[in-house]
């Protein structure tokens, strides 16, 4: 694919195959009035897949916006609408086109089984049993929120809240908990006490994801939902280890963790060595995450995927799939094997320079610590 388009900047190729307009896009004549019949195949086309994909019509307008309400999408598929009936069809049709696209797209695999993945499993299942407090400390993009959301699919009566800037302290999580089990929020005392007693002895799995985020205050009300008899996880980047371990509350929260996985311990080792350390994600789960059997890399297209994969950093699997679905975007990607310079390449134009420096730098130093599979 690069040597075709040696110069050729990446941001530009990938425009170019946006404006190649796909079929749904292309139902409607933009240089004529439409036929009837043509109107005709582009509301089955999109009643067909609004009805594929469960959309309401209030699905539909609130996807599109401006200009949408739930009775205009009701209104141009039955012909009752007074307006421009075709230029709202042909918007229509465009955003589904884009849709449809999008889901085409590498990366979509579910929970894959990585190392990284099996250690945080079985970590929350074992804190789950002993009805205790685990933690889970990873850096960015190694699936800690895909096995929360994995673990609560499948656990009967679990909870799962996400901590960001508006329940971060004391009086926010307890908000985020009753909000999470339908108990009613009053005032903060009374509403802890509530949540507590309705929680007390279920001994139901409590899930917070982005935990790092959280004051170290609110760390007494994870302690009253675990003395209740709940089992909570905390999951977090590598920062959340020195909040619990810190001064004061963390360190007598610390004491009170069964469980304390830090990710960390195995990607860096303490000793500096770092020789031939067995890898986090395998290129093989690389593969499966990122692209399945959609498209084809080149040997060196691998081995940097599995290096960005395990440098901690960089945002292993989430940047990944984030350069693997733009490229897989170009149409040239289609038909011919990816190579290493057109993951560098996609990583300068959409993460400038200055990261394609650092990426550089990190995964240079992965490669001597990490045996590629």
């Amino acid at each position: 694919m690069s040597a075709d388009h040696p110069r050729d900047n990446f941001i530009e190729r990938l425009s170019d195959g946006a404006r190649i307009k796909g079929r749904y896009a292309r139902m409607l004549p933009d240089n004529r009035p439409p036929t009837d019949d043509e109107i005709a195949r582009a509301v089955n086309a999109i009643t067909a897949w609004m009805q594929s994909k469960r959309l309401s019509n209030k699905d539909v307008a609130r996807q599109l916006g401006e200009g949408f309400a739930a009775s205009t999408i009701s209104q141009v598929i039955n012909n009752k609408y007074n307006g421009d009936r075709a230029g709202k069809l042909r918007r229509i049709l465009d955003h589904m086109q884009r849709q449809l696209e999008a889901d085409e797209l590498p990366g979509k695999a579910g929970v894959v089984q990585t190392t990284a993945v099996r250690r945080m499993v079985r970590a929350i299942e074992s804190v789950h049993r002993a009805g205790a407090i685990g933690v889970i400390a990873a850096p960015a993009g190694f699936g800690k929120s895909t096995v929360l959301e994995y673990v609560a699919a499948k656990t009967q009566g679990s909870v799962l809240i996400r901590v960001v800037q508006s329940n971060t302290t004391p009086v926010g999580l307890i908000k985020a908990i009753c909000h999470a089990i339908n108990v009613p929020y009053r005032r903060s005392t009374e509403a802890l006490l509530s949540s507590l007693d309705y929680l007390r002895g279920t001994r139901r799995l409590l899930l917070i994801d982005e935990a790092h985020r959280l004051r170290p205050q609110a760390l007494e009300v994870v302690r009253d939902f675990r003395d209740a008899g709940t089992s909570v996880v905390l999951a977090g980047a590598p920062e959340l280890i020195n909040l619990i371990n810190d001064t004061g509350a963390g360190s007598q929260f610390y004491s009170r963790c069964a469980a304390v996985l830090n990710l960390n311990d195995f990607i860096q080792p303490g000793d500096g060595t770092g020789a031939n350390l067995t890898p986090m994600i395998t290129v093989e789960d690389v593969m499966m995450i990122c692209a399945g059997d959609e498209l084809r890399f080149t040997g060196e297209a691998r081995e940097l995927l599995f290096r960005i994969a395990n440098a901690p950093g960089l945002g292993s699997l989430r940047t990944c799939q984030m350069l693997v679905q733009m490229i897989a975007q170009i149409p040239a990607a289609r038909t011919k094997a990816i190579t290493e310079a057109d993951l560098w390449a996609a990583l300068r134009e959409i993460k400038s320079a200055t990261y394609d420096k650092v990426t550089r730098r990190v995964v240079s130093e992965s490669r001597e610590k990490l045996k590629f599979a």
